[in-house]
């Protein structure tokens, strides 16, 4: 579905390729408030 857009699983393998930062890919970090008390949980089991 994705080919028209460049979106296929042949074109991404080939961008990922390329070095880090220069990949044409955009990394974005969204927190998900749904989620913290599953990692607050881990993180109390995990870290000293």
């Amino acid at each position: 579905m994705g080919e028209p857009y460049g979106w296929s699983t042949l074109a991404l393998y080939e961008r990922m390729q390329a070095p880090f930062g220069e990949q044409g890919i955009q990394v974005e970090y969204l927190r998900n408030e749904s989620k913290l008390n599953a990692y607050k949980a881990w993180k109390k089991r995990h870290v000293l």
